[in-house]
């Protein structure tokens, strides 16, 4: 009797132990008192085979406030470790062990940046184009949601068909991007104003892009850059009647005449700008008088 009541008072401080030892942070099978109700990111740590090394330890700490607090220290056999932590800033090491569990190598602190990434959307944008023969601002308003302190904002000119949103696979040409010199935002991120120098800007269609930190981004357009009119063609013709100028010249109409006088005009103008518009005109004319004063004719 007294055996079996030993045997049950040991499984009762077994089981508690069990169920009150702290688990690791981020480990599976919940969270720490300090990350309960913080959004966590799944990030990858990986790291170079050591020499001789029969497992690892990964040592991770966050910064708080102006120091670094260890949160996690983990043995791992392998070269990785997937893990869920919250947002903040992190340096981690690597110390690396023998086939007799002494330590052989250790590497240095490594940085990183966890961020909690935010999708941008682009509700509209004013005005749809920019021309170069109006003046105007240069100034572009967004309407939307997280447009934030440090999301990038630029042009980038289409070419061809446009790739779907989020799926480029190289990174645009720096020729096919146009920067704002000024970007005006919000703190509620809910609108953004591009202001652009008149020499930054190019001819072409493109779109609007934004993109936030984590790599989470949105797209707008068309945004047209062009002349209101890409030239001006005139044609014009006319008739000119001869009068007499002076009272001693003889008036025509005294004499049997066909007077014929035309004029015609032409203008081209393909460069324009905001500084003026320049092109070429030409007018050319012909004129025929025939007068007949007996069997004389002039």
């Amino acid at each position: 009797m007294g055996n079996s009541k030993k045997c049950i008072a040991a499984f009762i401080i077994f089981f508690a132990v069990v169920c009150i030892y702290p688990q690791e942070p981020g480990s599976a099978g919940g969270q720490t008192e300090e990350n309960r109700g913080e959004m966590l990111f799944t990030h990858t740590f990986e790291w170079d085979q050591a020499e001789f090394a029969a497992s690892y330890v990964l040592i991770l700490e966050q910064q708080r406030g102006s120091v670094f607090v260890e949160v996690l220290r983990r043995n791992v056999e392998g070269t990785s470790l997937r893990i869920s932590i919250p947002s903040g800033r992190y340096r981690y090491r690597v110390l690396s062990f023998n086939i007799l569990g002494r330590l052989d190598t250790a590497s240095d602190w490594v940085y990183i940046n966890i961020i909690q990434a935010l999708q941008p959307s682009i509700f509209g944008f004013t005005p749809e184009n920019f021309y170069f023969d109006r003046q105007a601002l240069r100034i572009i308003e967004l309407e939307g949601v997280n447009l934030l302190m440090d999301s990038e904002i630029y042009l980038l000119r289409r070419k061809g068909r446009a790739a779907p949103e989020g799926e480029r696979t190289e990174p645009p040409n720096a020729e096919d991007i146009i920067l704002p010199k000024e970007i005006r935002r919000t703190e509620l991120g809910e609108s953004a104003q591009l202001v652009f120098d008149e020499e930054s800007l190019v001819e072409g269609i493109y779109d609007i892009i934004v993109m936030n930190p984590g790599g989470l981004e949105a797209e707008a357009g068309p945004f047209g850059i062009s002349v209101a009119k890409p030239y001006d063609l005139n044609l014009s013709a006319g008739y000119f009647p001869l009068v007499r100028m002076f009272s001693s010249s003889a008036y025509v109409i005294n004499r049997r005449s066909v007077p014929l006088a035309f004029g015609a005009s032409f203008s081209f103008v393909p460069f324009k700008k905001d500084f003026g518009f320049f092109g070429v005109e030409l007018n050319p004319f012909w004129a025929y008088w025939e007068s007949e004063t007996g069997d004389e004719r002039s």
